[in-house]
């Protein structure tokens, strides 16, 4: 629907083949944060206003052979959640989710230096006019919430199967608004290499659970 109101996306075909028969989906989702022991309300007269959060939660498709829809797919929920951020521009921004792209690929260096050149490898030369001829930026500045916290500076595994091991889940958040006061530590390698992939009887999904947690003024708030 998004390319369909774009006329420089929908007339190309790669859009329609590639793009647009994909069913991945994104959630963003606005909240307030209420203190239940203040005695305002949100819409009581001289209500002291209370922070905001805005998530953004993704799930991006799986195939690897489809780099250039991973990416596309990144740009596009950046340029709403963009739109979302404008109405409350004092607001906390978090950005999680199934990315299912390794910290090396376009999607996460457009995301986390807010832009994607257009002649970059992951376009795989298809076309999506505007983004493959004149590139995409966004404005979110975003971090990578486990960047520097853990051992090595990222997860050792988000996503262990008997055919891949890798980083895939991410949880990125926009510094300024949220301050990171710290991370839910990863899958220690010892009890990996007795693994051929997971679910396990302790790991019931082949995604590992990733956790973050932000302070928000005064109070703290896990994402």
């Amino acid at each position: 629907q998004l390319a369909l109101a774009r006329p420089s996306l929908r007339k190309h075909r790669d859009m329609y083949n590639r793009v647009m028969t994909r069913d991945n989906i994104a959630l963003i989702a606005r909240l307030e944060l209420v203190d239940v022991h203040s005695p305002n309300t949100p819409n009581a007269p001289n209500a002291n206003k209370h922070p905001e959060l805005i998530i953004g939660n993704v799930h991006i498709h799986w195939d690897p052979t489809f780099r250039d829809v991973k990416l596309v797919q990144a740009i596009m929920l950046a340029e709403e959640l963009e739109k979302v951020v404008a109405r409350a521009p004092k607001a906390g921004l978090v950005r999680c989710g199934d990315f299912n792209s390794l910290p090396d690929s376009g999607v996460l260096q457009f995301l986390a230096n807010g832009a994607i050149g257009p002649k970059h490898q992951d376009f795989m030369e298809h076309t999506y006019e505007p983004y493959s001829n004149e590139g995409a930026r966004h404005r979110l500045n975003l971090q990578n919430a486990f960047e520097g916290l853990m051992e090595g500076g990222l997860l050792p595994v988000t996503n262990f199967t008997p055919g891949f091991c890798g980083v895939i889940d991410h949880v990125l958040f926009k510094p300024g608004p949220l301050t990171l006061t710290g991370v839910l530590g990863g899958i220690p390698h010892d009890y990996l290499k007795h693994l051929v992939g997971f679910p396990t009887q302790h790991q019931p999904s082949d995604h590992v659970s990733l956790m973050a947690e932000f302070r928000v003024e005064h109070h703290q708030y896990p994402a």
